[in-house]
């Protein structure tokens, strides 16, 4: 039996390094946004979410700015001048509407409830690649999707304290990233962004819009509050807040290229389930028998989706062969179409627990 070299172990040192981190980051970032906004008494969603965003797009540019790291030409370019407002911006938009609606939700629901209702992402996901004529699902497909719906609603019907403006935030954090992975595909067609470039180009956009609508919305009753004052009596609570959320941003992209993206879904749901573990354990969320039969059946139409999803993009498609010389162009451009669809699939696929 080989012996594994060298390389090979530390590759592998690095992969479980990350992975762990990847465990722990999203998880503490949840749990200190929660603490500042409901017990040091700063409920303002859209800054805190813009100190994440914001610190991330500032460690790129510092980045790029002292050569430690590049932005290639061709990328700059491509969303150089008019292009930003037509290719970044509208991405951005929606990044920060997930981001505001997904801080939001914890003023509002327990940490337990809220892992158990991220079940349903998928669900969002396909109707938007749906609507968009991205995808048509197989039905084994829709038959995970309807246990992932009963397991929601049974999760949903069995909450001890539902309030309809915390259900309201989750949908529209839910739906603000579906649009925004079906945007990407639209707008970002064929751009194959680093770790670093995507964060040079498209988190200042993101930050833009969380600051642009807070300043409006939030910093108002803010300053009339003195809510800023737990700033500067809490700047650790805040410094790890913005360190995390630069984490969050990085992370789940280098666990993608250490471990790949199936790895990162199973990765995802496992750190879901310790969060509601910890919601109920620690911080003394009351979870019900129901509640727990019902994100279960939702956890086993998930494996289901991702199950027939993988076998769907892993399924080699075979080339048409044009009956003559004058079918090729028209069999090429053809091909286009469900080449963008395959591409909108693997990039909700990945990105859809992120």
């Amino acid at each position: 039996m080989a012996q594994p070299t060298m390389p090979a172990v530390i590759g592998g040192l690095k992969a479980a390094f990350l992975c762990i981190l990847y465990m722990t980051v999203g998880p503490a970032l949840i749990v200190t946004n929660k603490t500042i906004m409901r017990e040091l008494g700063f409920p303002f969603p859209m800054l805190l979410s813009a100190l994440g965003v914001t610190c991330s797009a500032l460690v790129a540019r510092i980045l790029v700015a002292t050569g430690v790291a590049t932005v290639r030409q061709e990328k700059r370019e491509f969303v150089a001048g008019a292009n930003w407002y037509r290719r970044v911006l509208p991405v951005g938009m929606l990044h920060a509407a997930t981001l505001a609606c997904g801080n939001a939700v914890y003023l509002h629901l327990g940490v337990s409830f809220v892992q158990m209702l991220k079940a349903f992402t998928p669900v969002v996901v396909l109707a938007t690649m749906v609507a968009l004529r991205l995808e048509s699902p197989r039905k084994e497909v829709l038959a995970a999707v309807s246990f992932i719906v009963l397991g929601t609603l049974v999760t949903t019907a069995a909450a001890p304290e539902l309030r309809p403006i915390g259900i309201l935030f989750m949908a529209g954090a839910e739906v603000a990233e579906a649009l925004r992975l079906a945007l990407t595909q639209f707008l970002l067609t064929a751009q194959k962004f680093t770790v670093l470039e995507g964060q040079y180009i498209l988190s200042p956009a993101g930050s833009v819009c969380l600051l642009a609508a807070a300043a409006v919305i939030e910093a108002p009753r803010a300053l009339e509050t003195g809510a800023f004052d737990v700033v500067l009596q809490e700047p650790a609570a805040f410094c790890a807040a913005a360190l995390l959320g630069v984490g969050v941003n990085y992370l789940s992209y280098f666990v993608i290229g250490a471990v790949g993206a199936l790895t990162l879904k199973v990765l995802g749901t496992l750190r879901n389930i310790g969060l509601v573990a910890y919601g109920a354990v620690v911080l003394g969320e009351v979870v019900t028998g129901r509640q727990c039969l019902g994100y279960a059946l939702s956890l086993g139409g998930f494996v289901g989706y991702n199950h027939y999803r993988t076998k769907v993009n892993l399924k080699p498609k075979p080339e048409p062969k044009p009956k003559h010389k004058h079918s090729l162009t028209l069999t090429l451009y053809r091909t286009k179409v469900p080449s963008r669809a395959v591409e909108a699939k693997k990039t909700a696929d990945a990105e859809a627990e992120l």
